[in-house]
């Protein structure tokens, strides 16, 4: 962008010391003006960022109080912005949902390589993985889903579609480490545990099944988790298994 300065001329021989600093200068601060295309970006960039960092929090709030519970009056003011400055991010509570949904799925669902993988066995990754996402999300209940599946019906949807593709390949990944570790039976109906490991998930979320008084939200999670290894386990894994338990009780 080229930008035309009006400045007063003088004769050289009478140039002061002073005039050739502020022509000097001048001439520096051209060279820092932004172009119109650098502009943009720059602004492109900053609201991508504020975007980025307004669903973060809100998912984390959702999960923590319920997609319904917690509002868009409660989100501004958690976030110290006006309540206008949020809906110029976002034109709807609708619209917010789905952008804390495709996070949550980008930071779960599209990262299952990584939740079998680590420096252990197949069976303590996994425990510890999960660990890790009970650190990211802040989600103590069943009661935010129950919310999105009630009020939020084409979200939670599209939720249940991907995290079912994504339990399938979780399993799939799950046992193929696991038999390259010599830790699962050779015998295991794939199709079976699919469809079986999916149905206890949805189990365990959506039904009055386990009451969270008598049997706390992550601990049933990891109760699960130990019951579904316990299925596919050999006798080395079986003892793998034992040995990341104990592990973890001592931590």
């Amino acid at each position: 962008m080229f930008i035309k300065f009006f400045c007063f001329t003088f004769a050289p021989e009478k140039r002061s010391e002073e005039q050739r600093v502020i022509k000097k200068r001048i001439v520096l601060f051209s060279y820092h003006i932004p172009s119109y295309e650098h502009s943009l970006a720059l602004l492109f960039t900053f609201t991508f960022k504020m975007k980025e960092d307004i669903t973060q929090k809100a998912l984390n709030y959702f999960l923590q109080y319920g997609f319904k519970t917690f509002t868009m009056d409660d989100l501004a003011n958690s976030l110290g912005i006006s309540k206008k400055t949020l809906y110029e991010q976002f034109a709807s509570k609708n619209e917010l949902v789905e952008a804390a949904l495709d996070y949550a799925l980008e930071m779960s669902c599209h990262q299952v390589d990584k939740f079998v993988s680590g420096e252990g066995s197949v069976i303590e990754n996994v425990f510890r993985n999960q660990k890790e996402v009970q650190n990211l999300f802040n989600l103590n209940s069943t009661k935010p889903i129950w919310e999105l599946k009630k009020y939020f019906p084409k979200t939670y949807e599209r939720m249940d579609i991907e995290f079912t593709k994504s339990d399938a390949l979780f399993i799939d990944k799950l046992l193929e480490k696991g038999w390259e570790e010599g830790l699962f039976r050779e015998d295991i109906n794939v199709s079976f545990y699919k469809v079986f490991y999916t149905n206890v998930q949805c189990m365990r979320t959506f039904s009055n099944t386990f009451d969270e008084k008598e049997f706390p939200f992550w601990d049933t999670v990891y109760t699960i988790i130990e019951y579904f290894f316990r299925i596919i386990v050999n006798e080395k894994g079986l003892q793998e298994l034992e040995k990341t338990l104990k592990k973890i009780k001592e931590q």
